[in-house]
């Protein structure tokens, strides 16, 4: 299996439900988005040894992502602001450029197929994000590597149509069943 040059250790979205809940108004099963993200600036912060941020984890994404919405663009962050992947997109640029970092998060947004995610990891040796229908409302996991037929992920929901997924992780999903829920936003790590 080809695999990204850096791979956190899985997070585990369940883990902090309750705390997310409670003060970002983020239902349990909607905390992907920075779930993923927090995993990919730990993938950065890893590969430019910047200490302070090898231990983000969600509820600290979200926190920091919150003040900079507010600090910066001047405007109260509301459970939609949370939700829009160009949000967060603006949020982890700011922050690589803070840190002088020679990175862009990339997004595309269209039907993804595996060549694309497969090529994506090839090109940067980095993970990479990806939204799809794994759930009725959409869900995003990270993408560790792939070999011919599956792709190596951290998901840290379970996969709904994997009923037997009870807790977030590491797994192996075979090509056909990433392509069953539509995937339709591949976020890259791109070096500028």
């Amino acid at each position: 299996m080809k695999l990204a040059k850096i791979i956190p250790s899985p997070n585990d979205q369940r883990d902090d439900a309750a705390w997310l809940e409670s003060n970002f108004k983020i239902a349990g099963n909607s905390q992907c988005q920075g779930n993923l993200r927090d995993d990919m600036i730990r993938a950065i912060a890893l590969e430019f040894n910047i200490v302070e941020l090898q231990t983000i984890n969600t509820f600290n994404y979200y926190s920091m992502f919150s003040a900079y919405m507010k600090d910066v663009k001047n405007i109260h962050v509301s459970r939609l602001d949370l939700m829009s992947f160009q949000n967060h997109n603006w949020f982890m640029n700011t922050l690589f450029e803070k840190y002088d970092l020679p990175i862009k998060v990339m997004t595309k947004s269209s039907q993804i197929k595996i060549s694309e995610i497969k090529e994506s990891i090839e090109k940067t040796n980095r993970i990479v994000g990806l939204h799809g229908y794994f759930t009725p409302s959409g869900h995003a996991i990270r993408i560790n590597g792939f070999d011919d037929k599956s792709l190596d992920v951290n998901d840290p929901y379970g996969f709904h149509p994997y009923k037997e997924i009870k807790k977030g992780g590491r797994f192996v999903y075979s090509n056909e069943k990433i392509m069953s829920v539509k995937p339709y936003r591949l976020v890259t790590l791109e070096d500028i």
